[in-house]
């Protein structure tokens, strides 16, 4: 299959994807086509769901990290299903808010060494989140 490429499309504009990527979709998912959804960046938050986020408080926020980091484990977990759990635990003016603004402060949480990462972290579907310092043999 020289000279096959898969590609996504996300807004307008087409990424290419890796090579092993491409490979690796092909394998698993031979009638999947190549710019399916899935294969998309998590979207933007909507200009109103910005203007939301700009509301809160820093106590909110400080409560949405600790319970995306209390949601996370020694063990790799999908960003997604830590940001369910956390999402599930949401009261007051966290409740509602969109499950893209718990994957931005999951990489926010990784950027500032609360949480490690591996994978993809535009796409909390295709990347997995662990507490620092549990590495081969420490678990």
């Amino acid at each position: 299959m020289t000279g096959f490429h898969l590609t996504a499309t996300h807004s307008a504009r087409k990424m290419r994807l890796s090579s092993s990527t491409a490979k690796t979709w092909r394998h698993w998912f031979p009638s999947m086509p190549a710019n399916h959804r899935d294969l998309d960046p998590d979207p933007p938050l909507t200009t109103e769901q910005e203007a939301r986020v700009r509301t809160l408080s820093k106590t909110v926020v400080s409560r949405i990290d600790a319970s995306l980091v209390a949601s996370a484990s020694p063990r790799w977990r999908k960003v997604a299903t830590v940001v369910a759990a956390a999402l599930g635990e949401a009261r007051g003016s966290a409740a509602g808010l969109p499950d893209v603004y718990y994957a931005r402060r999951v990489r926010e949480l990784v950027a500032a060494g609360r949480l490690e990462s591996f994978g993809d972290l535009s796409r909390m579907r295709y990347s997995e989140v662990r507490l620092p310092g549990h590495h081969r043999g420490e678990v």
